[in-house]
């Protein structure tokens, strides 16, 4: 059963937690999504499935009292904190020196504009093809778009991660304490910490302990309930969920219970595509009538320009390879 903020069985909409509710990170600073595995080189692949050994630093003891406690000042109650740092997770600080080194200039978009990615996606659009018209229908969204997104963003649901999302929230929200953060420097290559600079490495793991807590936060609020499930989750490196990979704030604000069951599950095919409906149309995208337009709506997805222009193609030679097919029927 997910949060009451989510909607009731047979309903199509969620009703969004009040952003007034939100911790300050979520309210000012929020990244919703994150491409990473399909367009990060093996290498880097290697370095998040086969870590080098995680050690935790000499104060465990109280490694996670900061955080609970603020966990505990927002509103959850010490049984739902306790079941959910029960075992406590450990510290991925490998995965925070990873997010430091991956950079736009090294992900590879082209693969998805090759013949048998499109063609992937357009079995997908075949295979659920009464939900994206419904979805079309209800939020007046490009069905192509659509698919292109999910393409991105996981194959179409094949690749959706393999890390385990609560240890990397907790991992960056542990880093507003200076030890937590010298343990990252310590673990950079020397060529890194040339490029970021002391000052400026400080300033982004602060920043990104911000926003990890109101992840965080939005996670427990999204399964409330169900520690198992919290625990139990996957997805990307960086913490995104299920196909779209939307961030548990996301989750809250825009997720919908396509196939109205009561939880909101992005592991599933109407509940996905309701939920990036929905997700494009809040940002816009009826209005967005020119490329430009698209590409500002789809920038809030991922800020990444390559990536909205990657978007965009794709559904391009979808709707190229759909006019064909029909002009060949008879």
């Amino acid at each position: 059963m997910v949060s009451q903020q989510h909607s009731k069985p047979g309903s199509r909409t969620s009703t969004p937690m009040s952003p007034a509710r939100f911790p300050l990170a979520v309210r000012r600073r929020n990244p919703r999504f994150f491409v990473f595995f399909l367009v990060t080189p093996p290498a880097f692949l290697a370095f998040v499935f086969f870590p080098a050994p995680l050690f935790r630093p000499a104060h465990a003891a109280d490694l996670f009292g900061n955080l609970t406690q603020r966990l505990l000042q927002d509103g959850f109650s010490r049984d739902h904190v306790s079941a959910i740092f029960s075992p406590e997770p450990e510290p991925a600080y490998e995965r925070v020196v990873l997010s430091l080194r991956t950079r736009e200039s090294r992900l590879n978009y082209e693969q998805f504009l090759k013949p048998d990615a499109v063609e992937q996606a357009e079995r997908f659009l075949r295979e659920h093809r009464h939900l994206f018209k419904e979805v079309e229908e209800r939020y007046g969204v490009d069905p192509y778009v659509v698919a292109g997104i999910l393409l991105v963003e996981t194959r179409c649901g094949e690749v959706t991660g393999r890390t385990p999302v609560l240890e990397t929230f907790v991992t960056f929200a542990l880093m507003e304490d200076p030890v937590h953060r010298n343990h990252v420097w310590e673990r950079l290559p020397a060529s890194d910490r040339r490029r970021l600079g002391r000052t400026a490495f400080e300033e982004k793991l602060k920043n990104r302990s911000r926003w990890a807590y109101g992840e965080l936060y939005a996670l427990l609020q999204w399964t409330q309930g169900e520690p198992d499930r919290t625990r139990g989750l996957r997805g990307s490196f960086m913490g995104a969920i299920g196909w779209p990979q939307f961030l548990p704030s996301s989750i809250l604000h825009y997720g919908v219970d396509g196939d109205g069951d009561g939880r909101i599950n992005l592991f599933e095919p109407a509940d996905t595509l309701h939920s990036v409906g929905n997700y494009l149309k809040s940002f816009g995208w009826n209005r967005a009538q020119t490329r430009d337009d698209r590409t500002r709506v789809l920038l809030h997805y991922n800020r990444s320009r390559p990536y909205a222009a990657t978007i965009l193609d794709v559904a391009d030679l979808l709707r190229k390879r759909t006019d064909l097919a029909s002009a060949s029927r008879p």
